[in-house]
Formats: structure tokens, sequence, C-alpha cells
């Protein structure tokens, strides 16, 4: 669930670029890293947005879910959705607003993508593998029920499945110089991400009891 409340940020994202609500554009040579000019995204990559996000997203745990652990687990998952911001700090350029909605107003971001592409990826690769194998040592496949065959499946196939495609992204993103052919390619391993997400919804993998 962590990794699904963190990338759901960016689906959102995506969403919002769609419906022309936030903007950005493709610039070669912005960043080392990244082609991408994030013009205004308020809604999305501010820390006041993150904020609302982190909220929402741990009252719809906690109310609307349907899954277990109470105020406690509601509590990690707002923390998992606000950790997107800062996670972005890292590698942004300056475009992160604070507590503000007013795109004028001063931005932030500590600018790794202006390093050699390299070390942003190993960066991204390390928390989310780290990240993965704590979720997938700590959790299990569904039981073998035939009710359960299908959640089964993608409780064991979908965490691989989300793995292969963050590999696949930050590998073409290094060897692929700055194209409409990049640009197209992150929506479509964000739209891999947002299936992700929903398969998540159904397939969530049972949590070990520690003997």
């Amino acid at each position: 669930m962590g990794l699904v409340d963190s990338s759901s940020v960016d689906i959102a994202w995506v969403v919002f670029l769609f419906l022309n609500i936030e903007e950005a554009r493709l610039q070669p040579g912005i960043t080392r890293t990244s082609s991408l000019d994030l013009i205004y995204m308020p809604y999305t990559h501010s820390l006041l947005a993150g904020i609302i996000w982190s909220i929402l997203g741990g009252i719809w745990y906690r109310y609307f879910s349907g899954y277990r652990g109470g105020n406690k687990a509601a509590i990690i998952v707002s923390l998992a959705v606000l950790s997107h911001w800062f996670e972005d700090c890292v590698v942004h350029k300056e475009d992160l607003l604070l507590f503000s909605f007013n795109n004028d107003n001063r931005k932030y971001g500590f600018g790794l993508w202006d390093w050699h592409p390299v070390y942003p990826m190993i960066t991204e690769l390390i928390c989310t593998f780290s990240t993965t194998l704590y979720y997938l040592y700590n959790t299990s496949p569904h039981s073998h029920t035939i009710t359960d065959q299908r959640k089964r499946v993608w409780s064991v196939w979908g965490p691989t499945i989300y793995l292969a495609d963050m590999v696949l992204t930050e590998w073409v993103s290094l060897i692929e110089p700055p194209s409409e052919f990049l640009f197209k390619f992150s929506f479509i391993s964000l739209t891999i991400q947002a299936v992700y997400v929903g398969v998540c919804m159904d397939s969530v993998r049972d949590v070990k009891v520690k003997q």
C-alpha cells in the first residue's frame, strides 16, 4: 500500500495535466536528468497540497477502504502520501511550492536531477526496491482458495510488475535523449502504475503474524 500511496500523487498529476488544470512541457536541457519543465502544478506538488492529499488518503483508508489497521494504519497511509513531496524535493529543481497555491511564490528543490543522471536513478531505485522488499518480507500472498485465486495471482505478480515498470522507466530515461517519445513513455509508465494501484485495491497481501 505504501508504494500505491506514494505514487498516487503522480497519478493525480497526470490526470490534472490531461484536464489542463496543471501544466508541463518538454524542454531538453532544463536539467541533466529530466527534460520536463514543470510549469504549474500547485494542486499536486505543493507541500500544502501534499498535506491535503495525505489527510484525504488517511480518511479514505480509515473509513472507506475496508482495510484493517484502524487509526495507526491510516496515519501510516497519510505519511506515505505526504512523503512524495519530500522525495520529489530531493531530485527536483526549484519548482515545488510550500504552503501556497500561488505559482509566483518562492519554490524549492535540491536539484539532484542536475547531477549526473545515474545518481538520481540509483537513489530512486534504492528507495523503491528497499521499501518493496520490506513490504514483501512482512506480507504473504493470499491463501490457496478458489475464491482467492485471482487475488493471489495479483498479490504475487503485482509487486513484480511494479518493479519491472520502474526499472524500465529509469533505464529508458537514462539512454533515450529528450524527445516526444520519452515524454509519452513516461505517461505510459504512470498509466501502468495507475493500473497497479487498481490491482492493489483488490489484492492487498496478507500481513504476516509474528510468532
